[in-house]
């Protein structure tokens, strides 16, 4: 009985020790996910509306897999550095409705002045891959994350073409993210 214990705990160590190096070969720092929102700072931004903010969240998303990544962009034309990437604002509630920015409700809810986030009509779109370890700068208003509420953009992978779509993932950025030094309740202009 000893041996059979002994032989099923060499198997399973070997079994997460062969899962780890599996994850270990996809992403670039194990500790993080495989793509995610970065805070860099809280700076002054050129809006791109009168309802906007010109305090700003300097976001980075980062590629940290070996695999390169699509998102759509598009040129703010503001001067800013970085590029306008494109995202919902969705309130934390769960299971209280949203409303996307394209105006589709989403539940009878509809939550009270979550901001809208950038799907313009009138931008041209851009592809923008970002290779492995790579990332990509963009701001956002400063109220566009809020306690109540949180922006999500979407990305692929960028893979070889092919006949059928590829899978979307999400990633998101919320209050909690933000430096507790950097949060603030009332947005200023």
């Amino acid at each position: 009985m000893r041996w059979v214990v002994l032989a099923l705990a060499v198997l399973l160590s070997a079994e997460v020790s062969f899962v780890q190096t599996r994850s270990d070969a996809f992403l670039l720092d194990p500790s993080k996910p495989y793509v995610f929102l970065d805070f860099d700072h809280v700076g002054q931004r050129k809006p791109l509306s009168d309802s906007e903010s010109r305090r700003g969240l300097w976001l980075r998303l980062v590629n940290n897999c070996r695999v390169p990544i699509k998102i759509d962009t598009f040129d703010p034309g503001t001067g800013d550095p970085g590029v306008g990437i494109f995202y919902d604002v969705l309130p934390v509630r769960p299971h209280s409705g949203y409303v996307t920015s394209s105006g589709e409700v989403h539940s009878s809810a509809v939550p009270r002045l979550v901001p809208q986030g950038y799907y313009f009509s009138n931008q041209t779109v851009s592809h923008r891959i970002v290779p492995p370890g790579g990332t990509i700068l963009f701001s956002v208003p400063s109220n566009h994350v809020r306690p109540e509420w949180y922006l999500r953009a979407k990305f692929e992978f960028d893979l070889p073409e092919t006949r059928l779509r590829q899978p979307t993932s999400l990633v998101e950025f919320h209050w909690l993210d933000i430096p507790e030094r950097f949060r603030e309740v009332t947005p200023s202009k």
